[in-house]
């Protein structure tokens, strides 16, 4: 016998930019944990970018024009995907949540087909990018960023640092709340030595796409010190070609800067660990999660404090980079002339920090959040 409909755990459709197993940015990371601290309390429903070995509740959205230069048809044709892949579930949601802005198209249509509430997170605002000159944003990519807006009944911010933004549309800041990323400081507790490339004794990494606004380009440009190894872990395909292919020269005219492939799971967690420092260059970030995963991991942070990073990163626990090439050389350089003592003080205050920001705090929030989104 069929429980009533009342009796059930609620449903939550996710639409997700994203992969979920090997995710390529923060947002996926966000799914994952969501899933698995608040299965107990919600069914979940995920539509992303397709993957193998993807979870029963795991529905890969095609997108035909994936690639094409025409990056406005293309985003279109992504929302009519996503939008497809949300009437196969097996089960009716009880509200939508969409990712990003770009997702935000078919999630309105989603919780209007359904008539269920939509939640929309904003990773980073393609409406904030462009009032701060910070991206060449497509009238078409602001508009639809509109419209998930003006539909969702809630809308989550990972940071404060696009508050102002929101303050000049009044109806959109009283329903915006911000839930940031976290950590699960057990999982990064149990680690074994990972070999890292290079002969220099300091190992300083890099991890993400390799893009303008998380600092790729300024990278590309600083001089690396010979005391130091750098390494650039991140997806061919997942930044922007001409970064990523600066990048690839300097590889090749470097005797110190290494590039790999991106790791998961308990090999993260080695790789980190296992570096001396990470480094998060970014012109803007919207909240910084490598930043608390090198914190979780006792391994140095260097960073710009641009957006998100700014509200929980503090000069006594990380190093100032900045988001030039001169920033970052030196950031190099007071790396390399810190004491022990300096290191260890500043690894102990990061724990700290990374404490504030567990999975299991935060999501509670969302929890939170949802029951009174289908109240």
């Amino acid at each position: 016998m069929k429980k009533p409909r009342s009796l059930r755990k609620k449903t939550v459709l996710m639409l997700l930019p994203d992969r979920l197993a090997r995710p390529l940015s923060d947002m996926g990371l966000f799914c994952f944990y969501a899933v698995k601290h608040l299965g107990k309390d919600f069914d979940f429903d995920i539509v992303g970018v397709p993957e193998e070995n993807a979870l029963p509740y795991y529905r890969g959205a095609i997108n035909p024009l994936a690639g094409t230069q025409d990056i406005s048809a293309s985003i279109v044709s992504g929302n009519t995907a996503y939008f497809f892949q949300s009437l196969q579930g097996a089960r009716r949601p009880d509200l939508v949540h969409a990712h990003d802005w770009s997702t935000y198209l078919a999630g309105a249509y989603a919780a209007a087909y359904f008539q269920v509430p939509l939640v929309v997170s904003v990773n980073s605002s393609v409406g904030f990018l462009s009032e701060q000159g910070l991206a060449n944003v497509p009238a078409s990519f602001l508009e639809l960023e509109k419209i998930g807006l003006k539909e969702s009944k809630y809308i989550i911010q990972l940071s404060h640092s696009a508050e102002q933004f929101f303050k000049k549309l009044p109806e959109l800041a009283k329903k915006t709340t911000v839930i940031p990323y976290g950590v699960d400081p057990a999982e990064w507790a149990v680690h074994q030595p990972y070999k890292l490339p290079g002969k220099q004794k300091m190992k300083v990494a890099f991890i993400g796409p390799l893009t303008f606004l998380k600092g790729g380009a300024a990278l590309c440009r600083a001089v690396v010190s010979e005391e130091i190894d750098l390494i650039l872990m991140s997806e061919d395909g997942s930044g922007e070609p001409a970064v990523f292919q600066e990048m690839i020269k300097k590889v090749r005219d470097s005797k110190n800067v290494y590039i790999m492939n991106p790791l998961y799971g308990q090999e993260k967690v080695n790789f980190i660990r296992s570096l001396d420092a990470v480094i998060i260059p970014s012109v803007y970030e919207p909240f910084g999660i490598t930043a608390l995963e090198a914190f979780a991991s006792d391994t140095l942070v260097l960073a710009s404090f641009k957006g998100g990073l700014s509200e929980f990163l503090t000069h006594e626990s990380a190093i100032d980079c900045g988001s030039t090439p001169d920033s970052i050389e030196r950031a190099f350089k007071k790396l390399l002339a810190m004491s022990a003592e300096e290191k260890a003080e500043r690894i102990a205050k990061g724990r700290k920090i990374a404490d504030e920001y567990t999975w299991e705090q935060i999501l509670e929030n969302l929890k939170l959040l949802y029951q009174e989104a289908l109240q």
